[in-house]
Formats: C-alpha cells, structure tokens, sequence
C-alpha cells in the first residue's frame, strides 16, 4: 500500500488582500494561493515597496503598471521579455489592473501583448545604464 502524497496548501488569504506593502512575495506560492482561493487571475492588487521573487513569467493582461520599479539585472532589459508565438499562453502568471510602485523583480520574465513588450523594452532600454 503507498501513502497519498500529501496536498499543499498555500495561504488564501492573500488571495483576499488587494494591496501588500514592503513585503516580499514569492511568485509561485502567490498565484498558488490564488488558485486555491479558485481565482485564475491576480487582479486589482498594488504592490508598494515589494519584493517579487521568481522564478516566474508575469503575463501582464489589462491595465498593469510599473511606476519606479527594479525589474531586474540584466546587462541588456530586453532579456526580462519573452515574446509569445502561439495565440495562448500556457505556464505564465496572469495579472490585471494591477500596479507595482518602486518594487524590486528577482528571477522574473515578462510578457504580455506586443504593445506591452514594446513599451517595457523601450523603458528598459533608457534604464539599462542602471542595470535594469
């Protein structure tokens, strides 16, 4: 007889909040709690003073705005990006309405529509001096 593997849980009452501040958020267990909270979009949320941690893709949907934020180190910011090539997206974690002010992205990919990736790569490129 084999043992169950055992279920995590992840805590759901994140999934209630809509703002988090100087807090680090670990991608991963974030949209897990989410899930388990039945809710297959992280929408309406403001993170100030966060840090995000990966590893994850942020697939930013609707609405979604990085005001003074790290996105990460890179020696070139458009290695942040990843362009879709198919008309759906599997394996990314979906936001919506959703802001980020003067957080700090570690181990953390971005997509999004082409107008989307074109705006981030345009602002990366003007901070890459910086180490985006």
């Amino acid at each position: 007889m084999t043992d169950a593997a055992p279920t995590l849980t992840f805590d759901t009452t994140l999934a209630e909040r809509t703002a988090y501040e100087k807090e680090a958020i670990w991608l991963p267990a974030f949209v897990m709690s989410h899930m388990q909270a039945g809710k297959n979009l992280i929408d309406g949320k403001t993170f100030t003073d966060c840090l995000i941690e990966g590893p994850a893709v942020l697939f930013a949907t609707d609405n979604v705005n990085f005001e003074g934020c790290n996105m990460g180190v890179t020696d070139d910011g458009r290695n942040l990006l990843l362009q879709t090539v198919g008309s759906k997206v599997t394996g990314v974690i979906p936001f919506a309405n959703t802001r980020f002010v003067r957080c700090r992205f570690v181990g953390v990919g971005f997509t999004g529509h082409p107008d989307f990736l074109k705006q981030i790569a345009e602002n990366l490129q003007i901070n890459s001096g910086d180490k985006a």
